[in-house]
């Protein structure tokens, strides 16, 4: 008698062998598969409109944002324009010294007035008109187009403590001067500072 404990057959668990797999219904899992395929393409078509959307308003958000940095970039130019104005008025107004009395002359700086620069000459006419400012057009002979007077342009600019489009305000730079000859120290010297 045999043991039927003893035949290969009992030994296949432990080593390993599994038994032969049934043969599958393709058919069957085609039919079962059916449903999460059509969820899993669902699935896909919301996150690609998902994904549409978020770009688009990322897009808005991105030209809202461009457009108000390029506002307050702006903004802030003009003011540390007025910033810089304000300080070189201080320092010419608290007297600094900027010349020096020798024995053959005088050495220093002078400050050269402010002047304006016209840009685009359309978008100043429209400014000043927005503000119901006459334009102050140069008087000259009729052929050549009258020109915009950047002396009045300035006394606006100083009037109103705002610069109009098209019109930059330009400081005046220090120059080195040499006057020779000064024969009274103490006047030359205030009446030139």
């Amino acid at each position: 008698m045999s043991d039927p404990q003893n035949t290969p057959e009992a030994y296949d668990h432990i080593v390993g062998h599994e038994p032969e797999p049934e043969p599958m219904d393709i058919d069957a899992i085609t039919v079962a598969l059916a449903p999460l395929m059509r969820r899993a393409k669902g699935i896909r078509a919301t996150m690609a409109g998902n994904e549409a959307a978020y770009a688009a308003e990322k897009l808005e958000l991105d030209q809202k944002h461009a457009a108000i940095q390029q506002s307050e970039q702006m903004r802030l130019d003009s003011l540390m324009r007025e910033i810089e104005r304000l300080g070189r008025m201080r320092i010419a107004y608290e007297g600094d010294r900027k010349s020096v009395v020798l024995l053959h002359g005088q050495i220093g700086m002078r400050r050269q007035p402010t002047k304006v620069e016209i840009e685009d000459e359309t978008k100043l006419v429209q400014a000043l008109a927005s503000r119901d400012i006459p334009v102050p057009w140069n008087k000259g002979p009729t052929p050549p187009p009258p020109t915009i007077s950047k002396d009045a342009i300035l006394k606006l600019i100083e009037a109103h403590n705002v610069e109009f489009p098209g019109a930059t305000l330009v400081l005046g730079e220090d120059k080195f001067f040499f006057d020779e000859k000064v024969t009274d120290t103490t006047e030359s010297t205030d009446a030139r500072d």
